[in-house]
């Protein structure tokens, strides 16, 4: 049976192939953005996780912002052209479309906008949310001509706290096509997530896509990454994975099995890091399983002094709670340690690769420093490495690395607070050199 078709201002009177159980009017924001003299692309959203079980994949769909309004279809869904448009026509006489998208533009953060309207269609087809209902949506679809340099930011979304993405109106390339049984048509997906049909239609109509693409706005690159300076962290449990596969093999309880128990593990150390990070307002962070690298940028926390003993007093206070788990694993081999290396330098943060990226990321020559810095270190705790005045690294101790740029800026006064001055290392990895104080993490 067809369920998907598309009414246009050409199209006659006639019975729909399938009366709609809902009608909805959804007038649509869309905005086109380029970098540079680059492609131009469409800007998505992603409004709404599945409802239900309705489709195999599980995804939502990819869509452009939006205001919607519900249509009253009486005591009977409409069964034919003319009688659909009638219930819109009723509907949308007490509504303006275009004061509402101005406001779902303020709400963008976007303000002096122009917004051009783009035209109008009808679509009838079984519900992205709702597999189980057939419905009617009337796109009325708005294009931003226009807005003040000051929010283009905004449209950047550097830190992806918006959740945009940006599909390119040459879209071939960057689409996959898949048949949904749940929605008896051909969908395309765009960084795994499929596109709500509407989009498909103006993608795939020229003379929409054209239109679009002459009212593209610039968007430079450092709207989409900021250059900063700040404190640097990288961290790293050393013996992670063998503590993981100890806890497979050798540990168990009545009424729990031994990969429970590992994701057990697995999650403390996760939720730990999180509830330091969430303690310390951290707030540009990437994570990788057992370690992670955050920034504190100087002009959000100021002092760096002040900073590094609230991120020290928060680190012992974690090292205790790995304490906690180390204590059942009986083998003290198999225990896990930690390194944890403290940097200050420039570095840039937020869509590095400008309009393609999805994620945030970081970048510059100081993340690449401090990356080396707790490489250096974790070379030296197992080697066993012996550092001035002659103590030895241990693999399994909580150790912290004190680069000399942030030593620096901590100032000649400073010290560790709740961690024990343990003496400097001569460190090299790869290509990187320096001479850094050490200092030893103790459970509180």
């Amino acid at each position: 049976m067809v369920t998907y078709e598309i009414i246009d201002g050409g199209t006659p009177d006639r019975r729909l192939l399938v009366p709609p159980a809902q009608v909805w009017v959804i007038a649509t924001l869309e905005i086109t953005v380029h970098q540079e003299q680059g492609r131009p692309h469409l800007l998505l959203t992603f409004p709404s996780y599945p409802l239900g079980p309705g489709t195999a994949h599980d995804e939502g769909y990819w869509s452009t912002p939006f205001v919607a309004y519900p249509v009253n279809t009486g005591y009977g869904p409409p069964t034919t052209v003319a009688s659909l448009r009638r219930l819109i026509a009723a509907t949308m006489a007490a509504e303006d479309t275009e004061a509402d998208i101005s406001q779902l533009a303020y709400l963008l953060g976007l303000r002096d906008t122009t917004l051009t309207r783009l035209g109008e269609f009808l679509e009838i087809k079984v519900s992205p949310r709702t597999p189980e209902l057939v419905k009617a949506f009337h796109m009325i679809r708005y294009g931003l001509s226009s807005v003040d340099e000051a929010c283009l930011r905004n449209i950047a979304d550097p830190d992806l706290r918006r959740g945009y993405v940006f599909l390119p109106l040459d879209h071939g390339d960057y689409l996959h096509e898949r048949f949904s049984a749940a929605h008896l048509r051909q969908e395309q997906w765009f960084l795994g997530k499929p596109l709500m049909s509407n989009i498909q239609h103006v993608m795939a109509t020229p003379g929409l896509r054209a239109t679009l693409a002459s009212s593209s706005i610039a968007l430079s690159r450092d709207l989409f990454a900021r250059g900063e300076s700040g404190l640097l962290v990288a961290v790293d449990l050393a013996g992670y994975g063998t503590a993981l596969k100890y806890a497979r093999e050798r540990m168990h309880s009545f009424g729990s099995d031994t990969n429970s128990i590992q994701a057990a593990f697995r999650k403390s150390i996760g939720t730990y890091f999180d509830r330091m990070l969430g303690q310390l307002g951290a707030m540009q962070v990437q994570t990788a399983g057992d370690g992670f690298v955050a920034a504190f940028p100087a002009r959000v926390f100021g002092d760096p002094a002040q900073l590094v003993a609230d991120l020290l007093t928060q680190w012992r206070r974690l090292v205790g709670e790995i304490a906690v788990l180390n204590k059942e694993i009986r083998e003290e081999g198999l225990r896990v340690g930690s390194r944890m290396a403290l940097h200050f330098g420039d570095y840039e943060y937020g869509r590095i690769g400008g309009i393609a990226s999805y994620l945030p990321a970081f970048d510059g020559a100081s993340i690449v420093e401090v990356a080396r810095l707790e490489q250096g270190l974790a070379s030296a705790m197992r080697a066993g490495q012996r550092i001035e005045p002659g103590v030895e690294l241990q693999a399994k101790r909580h150790y912290v690395i004190v680069s000399r740029a942030l030593r620096h800026e901590l100032g000649d006064g400073w010290s560790a607070g709740p961690a024990d001055r343990v003496g400097v290392l001569d460190l090299e990895a790869k290509e990187f050199r320096d001479r850094a104080e050490v200092w030893e993490v103790r459970p509180s």
